[in-house]
């Protein structure tokens, strides 16, 4: 999809997943229960702009329509958080393990406030997030769940915030045990702390359709 200028959409060329066939990119973030399994999705939380100023950052409009989680041809959603959050979700982007972190989206969007990006998949599972703080990276987290050397792996980047640390000290490793989380849950988790969002959680706000 392009934006009204013909140039594409931040929210699928800003990301970590470079696909070089195509020579684009796309964000991800995780699956919601709603979806199949091995969906992939993504979102990026703004704060210190103007809901309307995030949407024209991202060269979006919001249509006021509820989005339907159902209907597949629908990707682009958005909502208000607490806190002053905005957060886009784009919930049609291709599975693709490369990263390539561009910053150029991420630090455009989050000066003057804050951005919170958050990806993930089932496949794999992979699953990153990043704060960015009035034009540049202060941290970023990425886990990538096949690797068969370390299936606890976590990439760590930059000065944490404090929800990390014990976060991180309640993750039980690569399987599921209980109520527990897992590493894949840890850069999910960290942006929940920090943005009262995950996709797949139990509290989502009602959602828009982005255009």
């Amino acid at each position: 999809m392009l934006r009204r200028d013909n140039r594409p959409y931040p929210v699928r060329t800003a990301n970590w997943a470079a696909r070089a066939d195509a020579g684009v990119a796309s964000i991800l973030v995780r699956a919601t229960s709603l979806l199949p399994m091995g969906s992939t999705l993504s979102w990026i939380a703004v704060r210190g702009r103007t809901s309307q100023a995030v949407l024209e950052g991202f060269g979006l409009t919001d249509s006021g329509v509820e989005y339907n989680e159902f209907d597949h041809t629908l990707a682009l959603a958005g909502a208000p958080l607490r806190g002053g959050w905005y957060v886009v979700i784009d919930h049609d982007v291709e599975e693709d393990f490369v990263f390539d972190y561009a910053p150029e989206f991420m630090a455009e969007i989050s000066l003057g406030g804050e951005a919170i990006y958050c990806y993930n998949s089932y496949q794999g599972p992979v699953s990153a997030s990043a704060g960015w703080s009035s034009g540049r990276e202060v941290w970023a987290l990425h886990h990538v769940g096949d690797d068969a050397d370390d299936a606890d792996n976590l990439a760590i980047r930059g000065e944490l915030p404090p929800s990390f640390t014990d976060i991180r000290a309640g993750a039980v490793g690569s399987e599921e045990v209980g109520e527990g989380i897992t590493i894949f849950d840890v850069p999910l988790e960290v942006a929940r702390a920090l943005t009262g969002f995950r996709r797949d959680g139990d509290d989502i706000p009602r959602l828009t359709r982005l255009d």
